[in-house]
């Protein structure tokens, strides 16, 4: 899949998972957000599963920690040719070096090796 694709999925995602999960309704937001999926899995080919608010997505691993009071806002779950990734937001009151350094410590016990970081700008 083209990164340009990619980003189209995830936009499209992000727009109508905010935008039905906003409005209020729980019926309607849930339709709006499976015809959502639906629409980018008829357009793309990729598998889509929104986990929804406050849940993980089907097939979440079992072995990727959940920080500890965290609250799940949003997830979701592509799954293609290449493989299936899954994400999702996470909302704390904790102070992000807390959570970084828990992430760490976690994934470090697990065995797992951070290969990459991604730093953001404050504000």
């Amino acid at each position: 899949m083209h990164r340009a694709s990619s980003v189209r999925i995830a936009a499209a995602l992000a727009v109508a998972t905010f935008a039905f999960s906003a409005s209020g309704c729980d019926a309607v937001a849930d339709r709006a957000v499976q015809e959502a999926e639906q629409a980018v899995e008829d357009a793309t080919g990729v598998a889509v599963d929104t986990g929804g608010e406050n849940a993980l997505p089907e097939g979440w691993p079992q072995d990727v920690p959940i920080f500890p009071d965290a609250r799940i806002d949003t997830s979701a779950s592509l799954q293609s040719a290449e493989g299936t990734v899954h994400s999702a937001r996470l909302l704390t009151a904790e102070p992000f070096q807390d959570v970084v350094d828990w992430y760490d410590a976690e994934f470090e016990s697990k065995g797992w090796t951070i290969s990459q970081r991604l730093t953001t700008g404050t504000g």
